[in-house]
């Protein structure tokens, strides 16, 4: 059985979670954003991890969840700024 378009397709796989279709529908950046976003913080954590190897001492996942969720709403440059210092 197949779809008969892609919104078709996400419906049959999404289910009862239908009002992500028509989220990302109505505004299709906000999903490019939201993984661009990730894999940026993705990014920030293995450059952080591999300092803190580099350095001898253990990586402390809490201090790198507290730094970027105590960030705020910044742009990404920004969040790279203030991870990297």
């Amino acid at each position: 059985m197949t779809s008969a378009t892609p919104a078709d397709a996400a419906l049959q796989r999404l289910g009862d979670d239908y009002w992500e279709v028509d989220r990302y529908i109505a505004m299709p950046g906000q999903a490019v954003s939201y993984k661009v976003g990730q894999l940026e913080i993705q990014r920030l954590r293995a450059g952080a991890e591999a300092t803190a190897r580099t350095a001898g001492t253990p990586f402390d996942i809490k201090t790198f969840h507290d730094t970027v969720l105590g960030s705020g709403t910044v742009s990404l440059p920004v969040l790279r700024t203030i991870v990297t210092s």
